[in-house]
């Protein structure tokens, strides 16, 4: 179908209208209906290649050699391409009203083209005389109007002379949206996760940028914000979004850089490499957009090649399915499954730091769940991540883990936060090392240290929301009206989190409100599974007994077996327990929570003991746990806090 308006006759890069479709390719976007949908860089730049010869067919391999630039893509690519261009447009293919495939040829643009904007209509001769008068007067307007025009640039010119950036704005934080799948598998779903995670990590450590985590950034994978909302609610300058397509021996990555305040695109490029190089595809993608940070930054135009160090394409795949499987849920299956993954990884790619790292946190996560014995789980967690140190000494979070370790298992303070340190100076974006540095600098009471350490993570994982970490510093610091404050703000944005519930029942209790914070505590627990009818029973013993009564309802309730101390017990077990409760030992500071809750000490400081000579995770808090406020004063509990060293 030919198009109403010539496209030669029209400035396409300056907006046009596709049917009733406004096209806008300055800014990558389609306004449909009303409504604003953005499409990758090159997605657009073959829309403008259709565009050229509407009405025409225009052969594969002639958009190939306009929009990529003559370099080495496959078909698929440019397919992907145009997928997402019918998505964003509401076409079918099967019944096109935008672009119609020409079989094993190409693709034709059967839309009407016209301007964006209806051209001014011709005056009438009779306005002549009356137009001629109104010269003197708008020549003293368009006089007026032109000085303005160059007082302002003269002032944006200076202004920008004084930024250091004549030429585009200064990108000081950015967030990396999860890139699309355009693998056409969604099996393949951790391609794309993966590498969005690889940029993250390359480039939080560009100096003096703020990079959003990937927890945050996660959040908008199915977001239909605009950039300007998203960056308002994450408040970065730069968002960087793309997509990833891949075929049997190569991936294709594509990526744009685009300025929050003005929507529009700075920078875009495509890269494509063969999947035995695709760390080093990542290297050079992460490295190009941070060149274009810099003030000096130029795009470039053409499509790069990359063909550095070689890794085993199956060994990537699985090294990313592991960490996808870890990320997705705290099921003890969903652990084995990711373990064996990357112990399959390492096997076929043994010098693959970042897999080591993977199965490293992995094994971490286990631990924490309480799903293996610490003594077992930590020592996993150990030679992993030396493992990963000694093939990359610049793999930050290896050098985290470490100082994990050194502190909730070996209890080496001054070793655990030199390690926790050193991970910062090399990656000093990375929320997850703040974290636990934060949570060491709380135990060791170093209260004012930790809370600038907690409002670091949260300027880098601004979407966190579950985490009560900073309440929980608040209120260590004699602040729980601050730590309620913190609380409730969270809860306004994540109203089923159950977590942000019960320690908001703790904060009560700190201010001495125990009505409301038996009945907060309540509400956690139904989040996680409370019987129907139990929240009822536990409120009418709390109004009898008061809290230790609730305390007991859960110590009668549990089998005896699990509260027998063993004279002797196996001080491992190779396996993750599917069920903790199942496990072949049940969590010793569990256990100590419910009896020192109960009222019952001295049975409780037993398995407080336990907990110590097994070096469980939680043993670390014991100095700022207020649980343990009943025997804190006690001969035996004062003696357990010198055994592990903590103030």
């Amino acid at each position: 179908m030919p198009s109403s308006t010539s496209p030669t006759s029209l400035d396409l890069e300056g907006g046009f209208r596709l049917g009733e479709v406004l096209v806008r390719p300055h800014a990558s976007t389609l306004e449909v209906t009303g409504e604003l949908r953005r499409v990758d860089y090159k997605a657009m730049q073959v829309l403008l290649c259709l565009a050229r010869d509407a009405g025409r067919e225009v052969t594969k391999e002639r958009i190939l050699s306009r929009v990529w630039d003559g370099g080495a893509v496959s078909d698929d690519v440019l397919t992907g391409a145009v997928s997402t261009l019918r998505r964003a447009l509401g076409d079918d293919p099967r019944s096109p009203r935008f672009i119609q495939t020409i079989p094993r040829v190409g693709y034709r643009l059967i839309a009407p083209l016209r301007a964006s904007e209806p051209s001014l209509p011709t005056r009438a001769a009779g306005d002549v005389s009356a137009r001629r008068r109104l010269v003197p007067v708008l020549g003293l307007v368009a006089a007026i109007l032109i000085l303005a025009l160059v007082l302002a640039l003269v002032d944006r010119w200076t202004q920008r002379l004084d930024r250091g950036s004549p030429e585009r704005p200064e990108i000081r934080s950015l967030v990396v949206l999860p890139l699309a799948n355009f693998t056409g598998d969604d099996a393949r779903q951790h391609l794309a996760d993966g590498m969005t995670e690889a940029l993250i990590a390359a480039l939080a450590k560009t100096p003096d940028l703020k990079v959003i985590s990937r927890t945050s950034a996660m959040r908008y994978k199915e977001t239909e914000l605009n950039v300007p909302e998203i960056g308002h609610e994450l408040r970065v300058d730069g968002v960087v979004e793309g997509s990833v397509q891949s075929s049997a021996d190569r991936v294709h990555i594509t990526v744009q850089l685009i300025d929050v305040a003005t929507d529009h695109h700075l920078w875009a490029e495509s890269y494509e490499a063969p999947l035995t190089e695709v760390l080093a595809l990542q290297s050079l993608v992460a490295g190009a957009i941070s060149q274009q940070l810099r003030p000096t930054g130029r795009a470039s135009t053409s499509t790069s090649r990359v063909a550095v160090a070689s890794i085993d394409p199956l060994a990537y795949e699985g090294y990313l399915r592991g960490r996808y499987l870890a990320q997705a849920s705290d099921e003890a299956d969903t652990w084995t499954t990711a373990i064996e993954e990357l112990e399959r990884a390492i096997a076929m790619a043994p010098d693959f730091a970042a897999a080591h790292l993977a199965l490293a946190e992995c094994w971490l996560s286990v631990v924490e769940h309480g799903a293996i014995t610490p003594s077992v789980g930590f020592e996993k967690v150990r030679a992993s991540s030396l493992r990963a140190a000694r093939l990359d000494p610049a793999l930050a979070r290896a050098n985290t883990l470490l100082g994990v370790v050194a502190y909730a298992f070996d209890w080496r303070w001054d070793a655990a936060e030199t390690l926790l340190r050193r991970g910062l100076e090399l990656d000093p974006n990375d929320p997850v090392t703040h974290g636990w540095l934060a949570r060491y600098l709380t135990t060791q009471r170093r209260f004012d240290e930790a809370l600038a350490e907690v409002r670091r993570v949260r300027e880098l994982d601004p979407k966190a929301y579950s985490r009560p970490q900073l309440a929980r510093v608040l209120n260590l610091m004699g602040h729980p009206e601050l730590a309620l404050e913190e609380l409730e703000s969270q809860l306004e944005v994540e109203r089923d989190s159950s977590e942000l519930y019960l320690y908001r029942g703790l904060t009560l209790l700190e201010l001495e409100r125990t009505d409301d914070a038996v009945r907060s505590v309540l509400i956690g627990m139904e989040m996680d599974g409370l019987e129907p009818g139990q929240s009822e029973r536990l409120w009418n013993r709390y109004e009898k007994e008061g809290l230790q009564g609730l305390f007991r309802y859960f110590l009668e309730a549990t089998p005896a077996e699990q509260l027998r101390l063993a004279d002797t017990e196996p001080d491992t077990a190779p396996g993750i327990a599917a069920d903790v409760a199942t496990a072949s030992y049940p969590s010793a500071m569990g256990n100590a929570e419910l009896l020192v809750g109960a009222g019952e000490f001295e049975w409780g400081l037993d398995w407080l003991e336990r907990a110590v000579e097994r070096r469980e995770p939680g043993v670390v808090t014991l100095g700022t746990y207020s649980f343990f406020d009943g025997v804190r004063d006690h001969p035996r509990f004062i003696a357990l806090l010198e055994r592990v060293g903590l103030p």
